[in-house]
């Protein structure tokens, strides 16, 4: 890992990123903790409590408007810059939670959710895309993990803060943080090179990329690298959208993402309270949340320490070998439990099984599609690919979360499970035949490996 100067640039305006990151973690979570109280005639804002219904269309409207917004922002980052549009992303943030300290009524609140969705839409489009632009080929992995480290410390707020908080004054709490994130990346926040290179300003492109990488590193041969992808692409965005290496990267990155998303960790992040309760855990499920969101921080800060240190493919299939011989247990567990099989001499399952689940996925599963996301496609189409993936992930989200509770009292919370684990392991046989690594490479090397693992495999054809 390289030294970290007492100022760095890159490393500043990722942290920034990483604090709007933040805000989306604990928007996540944010029903686990709230959902409960909304339904309780003595902690509830509203006139009257609410019914489990609602909270589920609380919790999955902003996935569904994650969905719209990974297409929205999309089309901003090439006209007014990488910079601007994530600065743009903190406004609908404050917005929403202004709308939910201030008017109590679950119609402002499912309002206020998609509007959080469509900021975090745009946040997991383009802050893989920026951090992965800014950063060099030897600390690519480290930056863009940033984001989800980001992500797991708002989860870990939202379950610490959260239960002891009244539902106004943890609206008001969280509608802070996106004012704090546009004061912080209005001054730090840097515009990549690859922006300026499109749009044929190369002395800015020049400017920006010795601001983003060290002494020691190649700058001139680095522009020349973007230059020449950028002259081989340009003009060919259709061409390229139909080549081999785009669909190649395409299958990589939305597979992924669907793998990340089959997991079930949003269902387990939203309803985590519930789980447990259904699951019989000794311990209070409010404390249980808590202990997830401290394993799941805790966990995605040591991931950043090895993402540069081991291939991405190596970790990603035993991240969901691993996440697979946690959910089949678990399944088996709630199972029994359901059919009155008496468990309470194994009642730490679901906890020690929960929080080893959320290790794997978190040195996996969680930050490396993402990772990978800002590493396959080519800069003339990224925007593009970007929001397809996003919006399939996030679609999925919603689908999965707004179903969930759906699926729970139709076959029970064993056999969700069990389908869950399932597709874990689907997921590492994808893995294992399609994913490519791309540990220690540029951007622009892994198009050409992309180009030539695809020429190989038509050649054989």
């Amino acid at each position: 890992m390289l030294p970290i100067k007492l100022y760095d640039p890159v490393y500043a305006s990722v942290l920034a990123v990483g604090l709007l990151a933040f805000n989306i973690g604990a928007s996540l979570t944010w029903s686990s903790p709230v959902g409960p109280k909304l339904r309780n005639d003595t902690t509830t804002p509203f006139d009257q409590p609410i019914t489990m219904t609602e909270v589920s269309w609380m919790s999955s409207l902003m996935t569904l408007g994650g969905a719209v917004g990974s297409l929205i922002f999309v089309h901003l980052v090439n006209a007014i810059g990488r910079r601007k549009t994530l600065l743009s992303l903190g406004v609908p943030l404050f917005i929403a939670y202004v709308l939910m300290a201030t008017v109590q009524k679950a119609e402002v609140y499912y309002a206020a959710r998609i509007l959080i969705g469509l900021a975090a839409g745009g946040i997991f489009t383009v802050g893989p895309l920026y951090c992965g632009e800014i950063s060099s080929k030897a600390n690519r992995g480290i930056l863009n993990s940033i984001m989800s480290c980001g992500t797991n410390l708002g989860v870990l707020f939202s379950y610490a803060v959260g239960p002891w908080m009244g539902v106004v004054a943890f609206n008001c709490l969280l509608g802070v943080f996106p004012l704090i994130f546009l004061a912080c990346f209005f001054f730090v926040g840097e515009e990549t090179a690859h922006f300026y290179l499109v749009n044929n300003k190369e002395e800015l492109g020049r400017h920006a990329l010795k601001k983003h990488r060290s002494a020691s590193d190649n700058v001139e041969e680095e522009l020349q690298q973007i230059k020449r992808k950028k002259e081989e692409t340009q003009g060919k965005v259709l061409s390229t959208l139909k080549s081999g290496p785009f669909i190649k990267a395409m299958i990589i990155s939305v597979g992924l993402l669907i793998a990340q998303q089959m997991s079930g960790i949003n269902a387990f992040l939203m309803y985590s309270q519930n789980i447990f309760f259904m699951a019989g855990s000794n311990l209070d499920p409010a404390i249980c949340s808590i202990i997830v969101g401290l394993v799941q921080f805790g966990s995605n800060v040591t991931f950043t320490f090895f993402v540069d240190r081991f291939g991405r493919k190596t970790i990603l299939r035993f991240a969901a070998l691993s996440l697979a011989l946690c959910e089949i247990p678990l399944g088996v567990y709630c199972y029994l439990s359901d059919e009155g099989v008496d468990v309470n001499a194994v009642r730490f399952l679901p906890i020690l099984l929960f929080t080893l689940f959320i290790l794997a996925y978190n040195h996996g599963f969680g930050p490396l599609p993402w990772i990978l996301l800002s590493e396959v496609f080519p800069t003339n189409v990224k925007t593009i690919a970007f929001s397809i993936a996003t919006c399939i992930n996030w679609t999925l989200a919603f689908l999965i979360t707004k179903y969930f509770s759906t699926f729970v009292e139709s076959i029970g919370l064993g056999p969700t499970f069990w389908l869950f684990g399932a597709s874990c392991i689907a997921a590492l046989i994808f893995i294992h035949i399609f994913v490519l690594e791309t540990k220690g490479k540029t951007l622009e090397e892994i198009q050409d490996d992309l180009e030539k693992l695809v020429y190989c495999q038509a050649s054989e054809m």
